[in-house]
């Protein structure tokens, strides 16, 4: 597979912040999927812009920095 048709595979992560949310793809096994795939740390960004302490929240932004750190 060409590593460019897997933003995973280039270090990009699918932000669903109240933003992002509002866009769909095709995602390759042609099931719509709500989001964009950015940059983690502009996800990270777009999570923190709109902080509002819940729990759902932070566990976003730590899988989000967990990404990161493996990418």
């Amino acid at each position: 597979m060409d590593p460019t048709n897997n933003p995973e595979a280039i270090g990009m992560v699918l932000c669903t912040c109240s933003e992002c949310i509002k866009s769909e793809h095709t995602d390759a096994s042609g099931k719509q999927v709500k989001g964009l795939w950015i940059h983690c740390g502009t996800c990270r960004h777009h999570m923190n812009r709109k902080s509002d302490g819940s729990k759902e929240l932070s566990m976003l932004k730590a899988l989000s920095e967990n990404f990161c750190t493996k990418a």
